[in-house]
């Protein structure tokens, strides 16, 4: 069972070349097709550090607009080669040694609906930017009944046909679990390490992603009473 690495990328020109060598690095020992990064109109040098990567697994796709982290991750599926998708973020706080961990529980469990993020435990983020996780994972959890711990972490794997049955929208990569788990897959946790960004900026503040995620989840609640799960029709065929 063959997979492909997805990286959204935006404004990460230091840490592109580091990335992909990290992840054929941690992969030579399962079975990886493709890695696809998904450079998100990076206003400084990301574009040229990946026409610098030659190799026969990689690829890139590049946005003429800044589209977002879940647009990235959109374009990056659709145009992958395998069922099964792992993503990981761009700028190098994602651990692709976790990539075997994740990828070898996924083969564990052995079912063809399934989604699994990574849990980081252990964060090497500011403070305030951990607190502002935590409130937002539990009004999450109590709004939507969302168990997962840590929905905002870029380290996922799961089926690209289960992706593509799912809803999507702008920011739907933070509701990821409540989404999979809404059209009847079952979705897991993981722990997994957790890095201190070496280079680049945070893309949020607190506040704007506070402001985000409140406008998002009013919609997800509409979506979820609004969605019309899979059924089956009954009754004469048309002839």
């Amino acid at each position: 069972m063959s997979f492909t690495v997805i990286a959204p990328i935006f404004n990460e020109e230091k840490n592109v070349q580091i990335l992909f060598d990290e992840i054929l690095n941690s992969c030579s020992k399962i079975p990886l097709t493709q890695v696809i990064f998904v450079n998100d109109f990076s206003n400084d040098k990301s574009l040229n550090q990946l026409k610098n990567i030659k190799n026969s697994k990689f690829k890139f796709i590049s946005h003429d607009s800044t589209l977002g982290q879940s647009a990235a991750i959109h374009s990056g599926v659709i145009n992958s080669q395998t069922d099964v998708i792992i993503t990981i973020d761009g700028d190098l706080q994602n651990d692709p040694s976790d990539i075997p961990k994740i990828f070898n529980k996924f083969i564990e469990l052995k079912k063809n609906e399934i989604f699994i993020q990574g849990y980081r435990s252990s964060r090497k983020d500011t403070l305030s930017k951990i607190i502002a996780s935590r409130i937002a994972n539990y009004i999450r959890a109590l709004i939507l009944g969302d168990s997962h711990p840590d929905s905002g972490c870029g380290l996922k794997i799961f089926n690209r046909s289960d992706y593509l049955s799912i809803p999507h929208f702008k920011n739907m990569h933070r509701f990821m679990p409540f989404l999979f788990k809404m059209i009847g897959c079952a979705t897991h946790s993981i722990d997994v390490n957790h890095r201190n960004r070496q280079s680049g900026i945070s893309k949020y503040n607190n506040t704007g992603r506070a402001i985000a995620g409140i406008y998002d989840l009013f919609g997800v609640v509409w979506l979820k009473k609004r969605y019309l799960k899979n059924f089956y029709a009954k009754g004469d065929q048309i002839k």
